[in-house]
């Protein structure tokens, strides 16, 4: 991919600033109603109703709360209530479902904007390690063999506790008295989950509280997972990577029908969101429409094709500028 001069980024970058503008009446007519929404499919659930009606109530909640976690996500980046206290102190409230306290999420999901992508990069918080083939060549088998689970798509469907519980407890090990309200947020859930089964019943605990959280998870994980890890992704390793390089193409544009782009928060138009964090979820849209720079991003789908790929492809081969599934690898490195 041909890299851009820097008078070409400056264009972009003053092009993406003037929609790093929030309408704080958009903002409470986007999120007001979906916080309703939640509250509201979470009321039902714990509502004495049949559990054949709840199913499909938990999935629909399940979906409301990826909707949800896009407005904490923009909180934390204050590209939405910005100057709203109460909207942020709603947003985070809801942040109890997500076992991620607002300062952890912040700073490790912050590291990962300012190192999107970056190749062989462990110190790199927020996000899933990638590795070059010649990295893979110089690993351990038991390096191997994590490296393996992390990327798994068992962990990418158990999401809550690979890529949101896991690491928040890291972090709070890691600094207990800057990270001391990470075990809070991940004592909630399961706490719920208690408490709701003690009032209720145990099957009204796991479809009103854990189905939700494990639905929702998962797909947010995917999302993540996929719009760093596509087919014709180009990643960078330390001494070459550039900030917009990475946001424009390690970074994809997520083609779904217009509904789920809705349920996620638009977080689809995921290279848009990289050139300028601060874009709030509703303008992306508008800002690729705009900006010709942000108009042929590489595509990932929920297609079964783009999905096979992105779950089967975890080297990058940066001579070649392309994905390895591991037998790929290990060929390429007989007697390894």
């Amino acid at each position: 991919m041909r890299r851009m001069i820097p008078e070409e980024t400056r264009a972009l970058v003053r092009a993406a600033r003037a929609f790093a503008v929030e309408q704080p009446a958009r903002t409470w007519a986007e999120v007001a109603p979906t916080l309703l929404l939640a509250a509201a499919t979470q009321a039902l659930l714990l509502a004495p109703v049949p559990l054949g009606w709840k199913l499909p109530l938990g999935l629909l909640h399940a979906l409301v709360l990826v909707r949800v976690f896009a407005f904490f996500h923009d909180v934390q980046h204050c590209a939405i209530f910005r100057r709203s206290s109460v909207g942020r102190w709603l947003v985070n409230a809801f942040s109890l479902y997500f076992v991620y306290s607002p300062p952890v999420w912040r700073s490790r999901h912050d590291a990962h904007h300012r190192r999107n992508s970056l190749t062989n990069a462990r110190e790199v918080a927020g996000q899933i390690p990638m590795v070059t083939l010649s990295a893979w060549q110089r690993l351990d088998p038991s390096a191997r063999r994590l490296y393996r689970l992390f990327r798994h798509p068992l962990a990418v469907a158990g999401g809550l506790f690979t890529y949101f519980a896991l690491p928040s407890w890291r972090a709070f090990r890691a600094q207990p008295r800057r990270c001391w309200t990470a075990p809070v947020w991940m004592a909630v859930p399961p706490v719920a989950l208690l408490v709701v089964a003690a009032w209720r019943d145990v099957a009204t605990a796991l479809v009103a509280i854990g189905l939700p959280l494990l639905v929702s998870s998962m797909v947010g994980s995917y999302l993540f997972y996929a719009q760093h890890s596509f087919e014709g992704v180009r990643y960078q390793e330390r001494e070459d990577w550039d900030y917009f390089y990475a946001a424009l193409h390690t970074s994809s544009m997520f083609d779904m029908p217009a509904l789920l782009h809705w349920f996620t928060g638009n977080i689809g138009y995921h290279h848009v969101h990289h050139v300028n964090a601060a874009i709030p979820f509703y303008r992306l849209p508008e800002a690729m429409a705009a900006i010709p720079a942000l108009q042929r991003p590489a595509l990932t789908s929920w297609r079964l094709a783009d999905v096979r790929h992105v779950l089967t492809r975890h080297v990058w081969d940066d001579t070649a500028q392309r994905l390895l599934t591991y037998e790929e690898a290990d060929r390429a490195a007989p007697g390894v």
